[in-house]
């Protein structure tokens, strides 16, 4: 697989993440904002997450990520069976008002495969406007 496309996996899973989080995630949304703060890893390629650490149900978003990235790569050629898609969400309450929630994602995504890496990071700022109540 060229190392161009694995690149642009890195370059567009954090972007998609961004996008599908708000018209198709707003259960995922009032999850993230319940939990308040902390780390969300979303394995792309099994569709699974974790919270801190630790094993939490799968959002819809892992499983919209997975299904995007499985159709990928069944457009290579000789697709590699060792691909790995880790999404690092840092998620936090960036208000200054006492009640407020103002959730700032900053998104990491590693793809890597046969000893090659690729990172990108993307960083978004939701308005209380933006989180289902």
């Amino acid at each position: 697989m060229k190392s161009g496309i694995l690149k642009h996996f890195a370059h567009v899973l954090p972007r998609m993440f961004e996008e599908r989080i708000f018209w198709g995630g707003p259960s995922d949304l009032r999850t993230i904002k319940k939990w308040g703060e902390g780390v969300l890893r979303v394995d792309a390629i099994n569709g699974t997450c974790q919270r801190n650490h630790r094993r939490v149900r799968s959002l819809w978003i892992a499983g919209e990520l997975q299904g995007w990235l499985a159709k990928e790569l069944e457009k290579q050629d000789d697709p590699p069976d060792d691909v790995q898609a880790i999404l690092d969400v840092v998620f936090s309450n960036a208000s200054t008002i006492p009640g407020a929630m103002d959730l700032v994602f900053d998104i990491t995504a590693t793809v890597t495969t046969g000893g090659l890496s690729f990172v990108d990071r993307f960083e978004v700022s939701l308005g209380e406007a933006f989180i289902p109540p």
